[in-house]
């Protein structure tokens, strides 16, 4: 049996009691009502019986415990890792049954870049920090100087200034000055500008925002003094290189139609507005429109990438297939 006087255990026959707080409770209400006692005895049924009603932890149920928590936490994470390997071959498998795009075969037979291929076709880089980026940037006079000492010629971001403006404008030719609506994507505004200095009195000329920027009237009248048109901001899709499904269906229906490809951050968003403003009327039927295709379809490749990962549907590079 175990003795345990007040206060705390105590050995005999090379046994020692581990008892808790609420057998301590116990021992010394039983004492209290016997004061003469110094020591409650305590047989093993009673202890037994203390240990059903007061859990004993000892160090090594704990140890057990934690031991049991662990393996329990590996299994979940061994199951986690096995799901994801056999998804992740499912997809393989899937992958190799559907014929690659145009794009991919691309990055198969050569996995190239945009500034690889530009840098393989003889341009120099030269990488700056964010800081001095913008230091060349805001400084016009600071950049030109620079850019004089090394005989270099500085284009500004997005190619956009007054010799841009009138690139685009000397662009159209007598037949296009008949058309009744001159369009473009807007960006930072010099194509635009472009459009509306060459622009006959009768012709209106709209520029589609491809960005969430609402004083891009402020970025044109940099370069040109005219008001004859109109910014249209319905149709930036969430904002710069934002798209939606909807767009993309658009994209390659108009492909599969024409032939013509566009791109997802520019053109496309200029392409749709055009449509949609048609079918509401915005533009009377029977108009001669001249929409600029500015460009960029270097940068489908990326989207593309992008899209994958999302599992949202791809813009197609070319089709079988027109529909009549």
């Amino acid at each position: 049996m175990f003795i345990i006087a007040k206060g705390r255990p105590v050995k005999k026959d090379a046994d020692v009691a581990v008892v808790t707080q609420d057998m301590l409770r116990s021992i010394r209400d039983e004492t209290t009502k016997k004061p003469s006692r110094q020591a409650a005895v305590i047989d093993r049924n009673e202890i037994e019986k203390m240990k059903q009603r007061t859990k004993i932890e000892t160090a090594e149920m704990i140890k057990e415990q934690a031991k049991l928590s662990t393996q329990m936490r590996d299994t979940k994470l061994a199951d986690s890792n096995a799901r994801k390997a056999r998804m992740q071959a499912m997809d393989r498998e899937r992958a190799n049954k559907v014929p690659p795009t145009d794009i991919e075969q691309s990055n198969r037979n050569k996995d190239v870049g945009i500034l690889s291929k530009a840098q393989s076709l003889g341009m120099k880089f030269i990488f700056v920090s964010r800081e001095r980026y913008k230091e060349l940037t805001r400084d016009e006079k600071k950049a030109k100087h620079l850019c004089a000492q090394d005989a270099i010629y500085m284009i500004p971001e997005g190619g956009s200034n007054a010799l841009a403006v009138k690139g685009v404008a000397e662009m159209l030719t007598e037949e296009d000055l008949t058309a009744d609506y001159l369009c473009c994507s807007v960006g930072t505004g010099a194509t635009l500008a472009g459009l509306v200095e060459a622009a006959r009195p009768q012709q209106q000329v709209l520029g589609f925002a491809a960005l969430d920027h609402h004083d891009l009237a402020a970025e044109v009248g940099r370069f040109t003094k005219k008001s004859t048109y109109e910014i249209v901001h319905d149709y930036t899709f969430g904002g710069y290189a934002k798209v939606s499904d909807e767009l993309i269906s658009c994209m390659n229906e108009w492909l599969r139609q024409t032939g013509v490809l566009f791109d997802p951050v520019y053109t496309a968003k200029m392409m749709y507005g055009i449509l949609d403003r048609v079918r509401r009327g915005a533009i009377p039927k029977g108009s001669v429109i001249l929409a600029i295709h500015t460009g960029g379809l270097q940068g489908i490749e990326g989207m593309n990438s992008r899209l994958e990962k999302k599992n949202a549907p791809l813009i197609l590079t070319s089709c079988s297939k027109k529909a009549s």
